[in-house]
């Protein structure tokens, strides 16, 4: 039995060290071919100017696209393979997988802000065979405010019995089209109130004593699907 785990162990340590060896000369012969092709005068080499768009303040939930140029500036053939983005909410695709010396290419860049608000910056890396790959670009900007929310999540120790909330428009006009899912428990009641609604939360009759999650609010507008109420702690019994 012994041996057999001592075997079992081996094996396992073996094939370890197979994949991290195999996983290290990967990354390894990547910047090995980065450094080469900047030692190399022929290489193809990647330009963007300018390599950062500020889409500067953006109404809410709403998609703004972009598009950068870039150039092979080297002499040889770029080759461009994939394009990674730092987030879900943005989405790229390029116009060509190659460019011959002097050519350019387009690169289409496509941001959904969703219920986000505030500040933001996001990376795209393209992928070629150019010196200094991956290349970034970048996107930023202000996106505004949809909504506001007072207080700003749900203490289930004030939902005794109930609590509530203030959710106002402000710059995008949606209507609430009722909870979608609530944390088991609980009873959530919408009030319309002009461009506020007040958000009535009380502990369901018979219900067990709730966990945190969140309070989801469905909306008619397809850009912003729901709105999010975060709730945190359990409630008073």
């Amino acid at each position: 039995m012994r041996l057999l785990l001592l075997l079992m162990t081996s094996l396992s340590l073996a094939f370890n060290l197979v994949v991290g060896w195999g996983a290290a000369r990967r990354v390894a012969g990547k910047k090995l071919d980065g450094i080469l092709a900047n030692l190399n005068p022929l290489a193809a080499r990647f330009e963007a100017n300018p390599a950062t768009h500020d889409f500067g303040q953006i109404p809410p939930a709403a998609p703004v696209e972009t598009q950068f140029e870039f150039k092979n500036v080297g002499r040889s053939t770029m080759q461009v393979g994939e394009v990674k983005t730092s987030c879900g909410c943005t989405a790229a695709i390029t116009s060509t997988s190659s460019l011959a010396p002097g050519q350019s290419g387009q690169l289409q860049v496509k941001f959904s802000p969703g219920a986000a608000s505030g500040p933001f910056q996001k990376t795209i890396r393209v992928y070629t065979n150019a010196a200094g790959s991956p290349h970034e670009l970048k996107i930023k900007g202000t996106i505004e405010q949809a909504y506001r929310l007072e207080p700003p999540h749900l203490n289930l120790d004030q939902v005794n019995p109930q609590a509530e909330l203030l959710l106002t428009r402000e710059g995008l006009k949606f209507k609430l089209t009722g909870v979608q899912t609530a944390p088991i428990g609980l009873k959530v009641d919408l009030v319309p109130d002009g461009e506020r609604t007040r958000i009535i939360v009380s502990r369901a009759e018979g219900a067990q004593a709730p966990m945190g999650g969140a309070i989801w609010l469905g909306t008619d507008d397809p850009n912003l699907t729901r709105v999010a109420i975060p709730v945190i702690g359990p409630v008073r019994r």
